[in-house]
């Protein structure tokens, strides 16, 4: 074997590790990326401002409300099953743990648990309530900027 062939093959190891560390590196941003939007979401809960929650959600995003009830579809109906008329409510308290997140090309997703509480104020009566649960969000990126798709969660 000859020199400029060890030069060759040092030289290609060199790039497809740089190329390694590129991608690792992209992909790397961009779960820091999809991390900032599920913060983005909690923060917007605690504000209770809703249209910075639903700024994080796609237009046809998807809710899977827990214990089997059905999907809810869309801005509209989002609003609707969130803020139902009449029911006024303020969110006291989100914690939000990130479990694991991942992101490929421009599709991603966050698992993590939660802990909310929020005091209801129907007919001038306030409840303090609280619900613990596990979820899972799927995200896409569309023009430069990540969204949560679906959501769904579970309360024990």
């Amino acid at each position: 074997m000859n020199r400029k062939f060890f030069r060759n093959l040092f030289l290609s190891m060199i790039v497809e590790l740089a190329f390694v560390f590129c991608c690792f590196a992209a992909n790397n941003q961009e779960v820091i990326r999809i991390r900032n939007v599920l913060e983005e979401y909690r923060r917007a809960w605690l504000a209770n401002d809703q249209e910075a929650v639903m700024k994080t959600l796609s237009r046809d995003a998807v809710l899977m409300p827990p214990h089997s009830a059905p999907a809810v579809i869309g801005e509209a109906p989002i609003r609707a099953y969130w803020w139902p008329s009449g029911s006024p409510f303020t969110i006291d308290e989100f914690e939000q743990p990130l479990l694991e997140a991942y992101a490929d090309g421009s599709l991603g997703y966050v698992r993590g648990t939660s802990r909310v509480s929020w005091t209801n104020d129907p007919n001038g009566k306030k409840e303090k309530k609280e619900s613990t649960s596990t979820f899972l969000a799927i995200l896409k990126k569309d023009k430069g900027k990540w969204h949560i798709t679906h959501l769904m969660w579970e309360v024990p």
